[in-house]
């Protein structure tokens, strides 16, 4: 039903995570991204997985700069890569957070970044902080691990489910493109008029590609235009294409 796919939607289980976790170190802001292997964003030339923020809170997920990251990138980069978490007392003092000016403008001050992991797999990270430096000891850091590994297992199961679902649409897609030409050559078969045959294609193609028009033409052996069929189109542009010369458009 509607509440087990909201379960299993990867932005409500990320955000309800977000939430759970500054509620439990009474932090107010934080910051979960996930790795894609793939990202429009990325910029030109550059390959790889990249760090893509997901879900945030307070003043983190305010931060200007906020943006997908390459593995290695700044400390939230960092620990993508390595798996590893990191403490930050004062991201003000600590030379790690020095080549992160997003993090330092942000008004952070101690900051923790946990790996998100599942079967010994990085999936993303999360990140929680504080404006005052030092408020986070090795208890909340542990805590933060045991929580990313609980995200972990989480965003698995809806990552499996979206890919699931995008299957099964995939699936649908196609089903419904064989039943388009299952009519059209049952539709075919009893038509002996090439007008008529051409004007039945227009319309199945169209609807198998889901363009918003199709057009088909046939010519004889002199390379001369005799029948021509379009849907989709409006009788203007039916007529302005079909008076283009024979090799153009």
């Amino acid at each position: 039903g509607a509440a087990a796919n909201e379960l299993l939607d990867v932005d409500h289980v990320l955000g309800a995570a977000m939430e759970a976790a500054l509620s439990a170190l009474e932090l107010p802001a934080g910051v979960i991204g996930l790795l894609t292997s793939s990202d429009d964003s990325a910029p030109s030339g550059e390959a790889g997985p990249r760090l893509v923020p997901r879900a945030g809170r307070g003043f983190l997920a305010e931060a200007a700069d906020l943006k997908p990251l390459a593995l290695g990138e700044s400390i939230s980069g960092q620990v993508a890569a390595s798996g590893c978490p990191v403490v930050v007392e004062d991201v003000l003092t600590d030379p790690r957070a020095a080549d992160d000016p997003a993090l330092r403008q942000s008004g952070a001050r101690a900051y923790v970044s946990a790996p998100i992991k599942h079967k010994g797999r990085v999936l993303g990270v999360i990140n929680v902080a504080g404006h005052e430096p030092g408020v986070l000891a090795a208890a909340d850091l542990d805590l933060l691990t045991s929580i990313g590994a609980a995200i972990g297992i989480a965003v698995d199961n809806a990552l499996l489910f979206e890919e699931t679902r995008r299957l099964h649409a995939e699936a649908d897609r196609r089903a419904g493109q064989i039943q388009t030409l299952h009519a059209a050559s049952r539709a075919l078969a009893g038509m002996v008029d090439i007008g008529t045959v051409l004007q039945t294609l227009a319309g199945g193609v169209r609807q198998l590609v889901g363009a918003r028009y199709s057009a088909l033409a046939a010519n004889d052996h002199n390379e001369t235009l005799t029948h021509f069929a379009t849907a989709g189109l409006t009788a203007e542009e039916e007529a302005r294409i079909a008076r283009r010369p024979t090799g153009r458009g």
